[in-house]
């Protein structure tokens, strides 16, 4: 008999930490591209975030006060985690030495009645399977 019962991974279902020193919290992540192998450069392609930008606390101040005016020009290690139904971990991704390509801070319009989104871009220099 077999046990093993499939289910598929949810699109919706992920958490993402950054390391200690960039305090944004990961409930503020909206979405995150999942990591691809570039076969004809043979590297990591870059991975885009969007962040939810909240009234409170201000993301626009956080990624100020911890990326521009520290000019740090790269996230040290960030981990994109798989999460099941039932909160078990189904996988870890661990992108190292991520070089920050560009933080986009959105759009104002009077026009649009949406959520506020950042947008980051980093290249991960190595991915590591953590489970």
């Amino acid at each position: 008999m077999n046990t093993e019962i499939f289910e598929p991974k949810k699109s919706n279902q992920f958490l993402v930490n950054f390391p200690p020193d960039i305090h944004i919290p990961n409930y503020l992540i909206k979405s995150v591209e999942n990591i691809k192998w570039d076969v004809f450069i043979g590297r990591w392609s870059s991975v885009i975030l969007k962040f939810y930008s909240p009234v409170s606390p201000s993301l626009d101040q956080i990624i100020f006060t911890d990326i521009i005016e520290k000019k740090i020009a790269g996230i040290s290690n960030m981990d994109i985690i798989d999460i099941a139904p039932s909160g078990d971990i189904i996988s870890i991704k661990s992108l190292i030495d991520c070089m920050i390509d560009s933080i986009d801070f959105g759009v104002r319009d009077w026009s649009i009645d949406t959520p506020s989104l950042i947008t980051m871009v980093v290249q991960p220099q190595t991915v590591i399977f953590k489970k």
